[in-house]
């Protein structure tokens, strides 16, 4: 379940760096419709809102810096069977250790937020990523299909 939803988050935040590659307004009018996608779908109060939102940002910001180190890490098919045992082995312990601090970076999110908001709000956030990230793949499908009818 926990590597399923690092799997999604990493394909949303790819869609995301594609849809909003070198234009920087659509990056802003996607995080608008997060916050406004989130707020309503955890019910979240103002006060809660100002405690949640800080606390996911820099969740989201130390975990985007993670998927960027590990896009970096990712070698053709080429490259990785020219490696030698030795080097798989490093590399394979290096991704490990990545996801590994992705994973814990999850638990300290929840931990942050434990008290700050009921259980039921912290699964409708994870109910909220998900149902977002669909969304935003529809759109995203949707503006390729209207582009190639034109």
């Amino acid at each position: 379940m926990k590597t399923n939803k690092l799997y999604l988050i990493s394909l949303v935040l790819i869609c995301m760096g594609q849809i909003s590659w070198g234009q920087q307004t659509d990056f802003a009018q996607i995080k608008a419709l997060k916050v406004a996608h989130f707020t309503e779908q955890m019910n979240l109060t103002p006060q809660q809102a100002a405690v949640f939102w800080p606390i996911y940002n820099e969740h989201e910001t130390q975990f985007m810096g993670l998927m960027t180190d590990l896009k970096s890490q990712i070698k053709t098919k080429e490259q990785i069977e020219s490696f030698s045992e030795l080097e798989a082995h490093k590399h394979w312990n290096k991704y490990l250790s990545q996801r590994k601090k992705m994973w814990q970076l999850d638990l300290e999110l929840y931990e942050k937020l434990s008290g700050k908001l009921s259980k039921k709000q912290m699964v409708l956030m994870v109910h909220a990523e998900e149902t977002f990230k669909r969304k935003l793949f529809r759109q995203y499908r949707d503006r390729k299909e209207v582009k190639k009818q034109e």
